[in-house]
């Protein structure tokens, strides 16, 4: 289905954007700036698995009804 195909792309993509997220950015001005606060990457991995694995069974409910 093309539902489920999409849902893969972006799970794959989500997933890997979070693994190259930087600590650090290049202003405007061109100065090597840092984040401040950050994000927990193992947690942010969970929710986007746990919500994916949530709209995978919708689609195929929906598929399979």
């Amino acid at each position: 289905n093309n539902n489920l195909s999409r849902l893969d792309e972006l799970e794959t993509y989500l997933l890997a954007a979070i693994n190259e997220a930087s600590t650090s950015y290049v202003s405007e001005q061109g100065e090597v700036q840092r984040w401040v606060g950050g994000f927990d990457k193992k947690n942010m991995e969970k929710e986007i698995l746990k919500v994916t694995k949530d709209v995978r069974k919708k689609i195929e409910k929906r598929l399979n009804d």
